[in-house]
């Protein structure tokens, strides 16, 4: 999967990319989502990163939310009122999935690696 990358990568060049991973694999299976078969599980990254050749890598996982609860004047309502605001499908709000939002089964992480 990263071989073609550092293929193309120059001699001592940098590999910053942001990813969306699994977090869950049980749930994620569970799920029944269509395209989570796609992702790679988080646990996953380091190894087949330092496979294809990269050193040094991190997988930084301080912004890897996927929903957040903000707060928004919304028309009709007095006051600022909390709402959550999610990437991805509408799904990952199911309570009948058996998790509470999307932050349960994926991240976003910040991938960076040296050749």
């Amino acid at each position: 999967m990263f071989d073609l990358v550092y293929k193309t990568l120059a001699p001592g060049g940098k590999l910053v990319l942001c990813k969306t991973v699994i977090k869950n694999e049980a749930l994620a299976k569970e799920s029944n989502i269509e395209g989570l078969d796609k992702l790679i599980h988080l646990d996953l990254l380091k190894p087949l990163l330092e496979k294809a050749g990269f050193k040094n890598v991190i997988i930084d996982m301080s912004s890897s939310k996927m929903s957040y609860e903000v707060e928004a004047d919304i028309p009709g309502l007095e006051g600022k009122q909390k709402k959550t605001v999610q990437l991805g499908p509408e799904k990952f709000t199911d309570p009948e999935l058996g998790f509470k939002n999307v932050n349960d089964i994926l991240a976003r992480v910040t991938i960076m690696a040296d050749k």
